[in-house]
Order: structure tokens, then C-alpha cells, then sequence
């Protein structure tokens, strides 16, 4: 059974925030129902698959047409995977072809090395069961038909292996991978203005209409949607079609900085760089991998943003570094002994900005100088952002 999000009482509720260790890296997550009167966000994160020692998986799900979608594909998916690398018998041998990226768009995937090409349409196969299973579980067992009984997800993850990256991406949520300081990839949103979406989405039968699919779904992939599919297409050739964009790109150790993953309500107030630039100014605010994503939620909503918000950081120098600090040893975060899903472990809830002072007046000044200083920071970057 798969978990929701937490959602809470009032428009503008904390932030979870969440920081976890891992061998090679430490990571974090923060989310927040902004503006909107429900959480449709999930988040997965997983950690050492079977066969692949020192590999994590991270995907961040953004809901429409309520949660269950996102909910049930933030797990269901890297499980599919795991299942059919086992069944396959080629679950942790091979290597990463040679070269930055290797970009996979079309079905099926064309690569030069047999292995990146067995990851590629097993993690493309989980996500159309996964399409599939939506349909059996939430559509067609319901007798009501509308929106509201045809739930979706755009489904945006990375694979972090020893040696590589994988990135799988569908929909407007976004991976980028910071390295050298710089932006050394990003994932391509799915839009039905994109005029390769565009043409399988009128092939299919349907129309583009105020950078709409038949005027309604502002993206042109996500799983589920089944009012935007057709059971006699192949599932490349649908409207709304499952089939991610999968990439591959080689690990280094010495220049690559950090992942970060987010829903398009981060994006609809940055850009790109913005964003990363902003991870990285917050990380010489504080040592805490989970305030900087916190952080990040709340510079979101700042700037205007009206969405969900969901931020997962990956922070890959930290394995790397004499100073980073190590889970001790029998402690939740050190077992990595099978591929376990990391949720409401360790949570912590962050006070909003202007959250007003409770408890003792000791208490209450701290948290209100809390909120002033972060409020400051804040505003800084903002200023700094733009002059960037």
C-alpha cells in the first residue's frame, strides 16, 4: 500500500523537511502544499538496489486529478524495475558507455552498449505498467467518469549507480545535475506546444489548444490520464504518452557538485540556473542539506509560486569530504542491507517565516529571530538572483 504526502489545515502549512546519509552522498527533501487546498506531490527515494552497492534511486511525482497517481507510482516503479533486472538475471553487471550523455528519446532506445540498453527499456517498461496499473486501480474500477476518477502524474527520477547516472523523466518536473559549479544537465519538460508532442498528440486523434492537450492537460506525458488514451495505440503513439525520456550520464567524482530534483512549481518562479545557483549559495548559509531544501520551498513560494512544491537534494561531495558526518553504526540510516523506501523517517517540521512566536518568551524570540534572519537570507539571494 502505497503512502500520501502529508497535508495539513491551512493554505500555507510548514514544510517537511528530511535528511538521510548514504555511504557516498547525503540527501534531503522538503515539500510543501503551498497555496493549494490538497497535496498531490510524492516523493520516493531508495536506497542501495539489490545488485547495485552504493546506488540510490530519487523521483519526485507531481499529482493532478488528486494524489492517488503520484502516491501509487512513487513506489511502484523502482519496485517494478528491481523485479525485472532480477527476473532478467543482469541486475549489477556492466558498466556506463564512455562519454558525458547519452540521450535516449524514442521507442525502443538506441544506445551502443547492451547493458545501458537492457536499463533503459526495463526502467521504460516499469513506467508503462506502471501507466497501466493507474488504469486498473483508480479508473477503471470506479463507476463515475470525469476528472476527478482519472488521476495523473508527471514522474521525473534518477538512478545514481557507482559509475552513472540515469535519468527518467516525463512530464514538467525537472532533474538537473550541478557539476564544476555549473549546470551540467537537465531534463526536458514535456509540453504539447513542442512540435514533435504536438504531431503525436494530432495523430492520435486529439488537438492543441492554449498550450493544452485537447485544451485541458498542460503536459503532454504522464502516467495515467487515460481519458487522453486510447487502448488500440501503442503507448509511444498515445496523446498523453508514458514512455520517459531516459539519459545517461557518467559520474565524476571530482567535479560533479549535487542533484537536484523538483516539481514544476520551483521552475515556474526560476530558472534553471537560478535554482542551482540557490542551492549552492544556501549550502554556505548552513550545513544542513535539509534546511537548503527547505530553504528552496520557501524562496518558491516567495517569489509567487501557487503550486505544490517538492524539492529532493542530492549532495554527492559529501562522501568525499573529511567533514561530512557519518550515520553511526546500527542507526536506521546506516542499514543498507536491501532497497528500502525512505519515508516520515527522521522528519522534522521547519516553522514558516511568519509564523508567530509559541511557548516560552525564550522560545518565542528564538523562533522569531529565526524567521528574521532566514527572512533576510532570503530576500539577499532574491536580489542576488536577479542580478545574476
Amino acid at each position: 500500500m502505497y503512502q500520501r504526502q502529508p497535508s495539513y489545515a491551512g493554505r500555507n502549512e510548514h514544510n517537511i523537511q528530511q535528511e538521510e546519509f548514504h555511504c557516498s552522498f547525503r540527501y534531503a527533501h522538503s515539500s510543501s502544499r503551498g497555496m493549494r487546498p490538497t497535496m498531490e506531490d510524492a516523493v520516493c527515494m531508495r536506497l542501495d538496489l539489490p545488485g547495485l552497492p552504493n546506488s540510490a534511486f530519487f523521483g519526485v511525482f507531481d499529482g493532478h486529478a488528486g494524489a492517488d497517481a503520484a502516491g501509487y507510482a512513487s513506489q511502484v516503479i523502482i519496485t517494478q524495475y528491481i523485479q525485472k533486472m532480477q527476473a532478467s538475471g543482469r541486475f549489477g553487471s556492466g558498466r556506463s558507455t564512455r562519454g558525458r550523455s547519452a540521450v535516449i528519446s524514442s521507442w525502443p532506445p538506441v544506445l551502443d552498449d547492451p547493458y545501458n540498453i537492457h536499463i533503459a527499456r526495463t526502467l521504460t517498461q516499469a513506467f508503462c505498467d506502471t501507466d497501466l496499473q493507474i488504469a486498473d486501480k483508480f479508473v477503471k474500477s470506479k463507476k463515475v467518469r470525469g476528472p476527478a476518477s482519472d488521476p495523473g502524474c508527471t514522474a521525473t527520477c534518477v538512478l545514481v549507480t557507482q559509475d552513472f547516472f540515469v535519468f527518467a523523466n516525463l512530464g514538467d518536473s525537472r532533474a538537473l545535475l550541478s557539476s564544476g559549479q555549473q549546470l551540467a544537465f537537465a531534463t526536458r519538460d514535456h509540453k504539447p506546444n513542442d512540435q514533435t508532442e504536438k504531431d503525436r498528440i494530432c495523430e492520435a486523434g486529439g488537438f492543441v489548444l492554449r498550450g493544452r492537450v485537447c485544451a485541458q492537460l498542460a503536459v503532454s506525458r504522464a502516467l495515467g490520464d487515460h481519458q487522453f488514451k486510447d487502448s488500440r495505440l501503442p503507448q509511444a503513439e498515445q496523446m498523453v504518452s508514458p514512455i520517459p525520456d531516459i539519459t545517461f550520464v557518467d559520474r565524476n567524482l571530482l567535479t560533479d557538485d549535487f542533484l537536484l530534483v523538483c516539481c514544476d512549481g520551483v521552475f515556474d518562479v526560476m530558472s534553471n540556473s537560478q535554482a542551482l545557483e540557490f542551492v549552492r549559495a544556501s549550502m554556505k548559509i548552513t550545513s544542513s542539506l535539509g534546511e537548503v531544501a527547505a530553504r528552496l520551498v520557501q524562496f518558491a513560494l516567495k517569489r509567487g509560486s501557487t503550486d505544490n512544491l517538492s524539492v529532493v537534494i542530492v549532495d554527492l561531495k559529501s562522501g568525499l569530504s573529511e567533514t561530512a558526518t557519518s550515520p553511526t553504526p546500527g542507526s536506521s540510516s546506516a542499514q543498507h542491507g536491501q532497497a528500502r523506501p525512505v519515508f516520515n523517517t527522521q522528519q522534522t517540521i521547519l516553522p514558516p517565516i511568519a509564523a508567530k512566536p509559541t511557548g516560552s518568551l525564550a522560545a518565542g524570540l528564538e523562533q522569531s529571530a529565526t524567521n528574521a534572519r532566514v527572512e533576510r537570507e532570503l530576500t539577499i539571494l532574491d536580489g542576488y538572483l536577479d542580478q545574476a
